[in-house]
């Protein structure tokens, strides 16, 4: 035991530098710089379905009414076949639950609270996107908060060219 205790406290008095030791003489290299450019990734906390660009177009879709029929939880009424009304119910809420956003303008109807989506042709639309509730922006309507679920439509820019 008295061996045990002298040969302890012996090797605690070695330096244990030795075991983590690394050489001074190791090589160094300067890196070039690096320039990252990139956008910034959508966080919006709500999820959201978005149709666009070439998906948008290939769809068999006259109407934004007949492209939102692609989209989970939707489900379009058609009142009177062609030239009748065409509503949009969310998460089977009823079509006044349903916000409508065209070109950032929320859209409504003082007469019934519902909008035709029929009369939107897909001839110029950039997007669709479904939202479950709102969008996740700090200013927005009230309109908003009460909704089951929100369609925001975005138009093409017109690009002119000289000729």
């Amino acid at each position: 035991m008295k061996y045990l205790l002298l040969s302890t406290a012996i090797f605690s008095l070695i330096p244990s530098e030795a075991f983590g030791y690394t050489p001074l003489d190791t090589l160094s290299r300067q890196l070039d710089e690096v320039v990252v450019t990139a956008r910034k990734p959508a966080d919006d906390i709500i999820p959201a379905q978005t149709l666009s660009g070439k998906e948008l177009h290939r769809l068999n879709s006259n109407s934004v009414a007949d492209a939102l029929r692609y989209f989970s939880g939707v489900q379009v009424k058609d009142y009177g076949g062609v030239g009748g009304i065409k509503t949009v119910n969310i998460r089977s809420m009823g079509t006044n639950h349903t916000g409508v956003v065209y070109d950032g303008v929320e859209l409504g109807n003082a007469q019934n609270g519902q909008i035709d989506l029929g009369q939107f042709s897909l001839d110029n639309m950039e997007a669709l996107s479904l939202y479950n509730g709102q969008k996740s922006e700090i200013l927005q309507p009230a309109k908003d908060f009460g909704s089951a679920g929100t369609i925001y439509m975005r138009t093409r820019t017109p690009v002119f060219n000289e000729g």
